[in-house]
């Protein structure tokens, strides 16, 4: 009788492809973890084992002396959604010795926005008025997404922009994330923005957009 590749593996290897004899007595279906396995990869089970969910390595790549790399790392630990990501990330927003590329700092800004942690709400209010327009723009965005109510007031200050301060992809941001709130005062200030003939075309036309979806 033709022997099959799995019968033909070591013991131990088959022990991890075939269930165990409790599972098929309990009639529980055993989950098939892999892919069926041809001639040239019999015996590399290593190969075919799933990552570990380590996050360890990412927080390595946020202090690389490469943006690229940092950033990019920046943008993954986002995408986890996990909170233990928190602290790194604004370590690099805070960015207290002047190590982090602006670059990775914006991006640091959108992934905590990405996990919604409250905690970061302060640190991003702060990093509205970075001098790098691109971070202001995406700490104003992640504490739309984040959604604490002492944010309203810094959004509404960077939309009514008295000093001039703030270039209009902040206000645009500040305004959309305005809209995730709910109150009379946000909606004035909208209003006010959206029939002002004098306000930048973009910035009033973002309040229009806004205001009418509220």
């Amino acid at each position: 009788m033709k022997q099959s590749k799995l019968s033909r593996l070591p013991k131990f290897v088959r022990s991890i492809f075939l269930p165990r004899k409790s599972s098929i007595e309990s009639g529980i279906t055993p989950v098939n973890r892999f892919a069926v396995m041809d001639s040239e990869s019999v015996g590399r089970v290593d190969d075919v084992l799933p990552p570990m969910n380590d996050l360890s390595a990412l927080f390595a790549q946020l202090k690389s002396p490469e943006a690229d790399t940092a950033r990019d790392a920046a943008i993954e630990l986002g995408r986890t959604g996990d909170r233990t990501a928190l602290e790194p990330l604004l370590e690099v927003l805070n960015n207290a010795h002047g190590f982090f590329h602006p670059l990775v700092r914006a991006a640091a800004a959108r992934s905590l926005g990405q996990i919604k942690d409250c905690r970061a709400t302060d640190a991003l209010i702060a990093a509205t008025a970075d001098g790098t327009a691109e971070i202001s723009e995406e700490a104003a965005i992640a504490l739309g997404a984040i959604g604490e109510e002492r944010a309203v007031d810094p959004l509404m200050n960077i939309v009514a922009n008295k000093t001039g301060y703030y270039l209009q992809p902040v206000r645009r941001a500040a305004i959309v994330s305005l809209g995730d709130f709910r109150s009379a005062k946000v909606a004035s200030l909208l209003l006010a923005v959206s029939v002002n003939e004098s306000e930048d075309p973009i910035v009033r036309q973002a309040a229009k957009d806004v205001g009418a979806h509220r």
